[in-house]
């Protein structure tokens, strides 16, 4: 769309028609919120380019989940679905590697063996901060 972003439209438990024609619930909530921001000028351009936003996006091939209408697509499967387009799509840059680490056998060490402490055998979650490379 605008500004060469990636727009991957995902209708989930949502008819893709009701977005495009704010029907249903979207009719609803964006009828409560122009009556509420009728006196506010910079509020109801704000609501228009959000219609015209939802309108175009609803216009896009994505993907439709809606819970009991294909019960041979599970959320996860979905779900990979969309990281396999997303991943294809953008631009990563190659990490780079060193080819000879020093002093990271004995840190990957500490870290597996806090995990072999901690886990059970149950899912844990690990966070590494710091500045790459040193």
């Amino acid at each position: 769309m605008e500004k060469g972003r990636l727009v991957l439209p995902v209708f989930y438990c949502v008819d893709p028609s009701d977005v495009r024609h704010q029907k249903g619930s979207y009719s609803e909530a964006l009828a409560e919120y122009e009556k509420k921001f009728q006196n506010n000028e910079k509020s109801m351009n704000k609501l228009y380019r959000w219609k015209r936003a939802l309108n175009q996006a609803a216009n896009i091939s994505g993907y439709h989940f809606s819970i009991g209408s294909d019960m041979n697509e599970y959320e996860h499967t979905l779900i990979g679905k969309i990281v396999k387009v997303v991943s294809n799509k953008i631009n990563r840059a190659p990490l780079q590697v060193v080819h000879y680490p020093v002093g990271l056998e004995s840190r990957v060490s500490n870290v597996n063996s806090l995990l072999n402490e901690a886990c059970n055998d149950e899912v844990c979650m690990i966070g590494i901060h710091g500045t790459g490379g040193i």
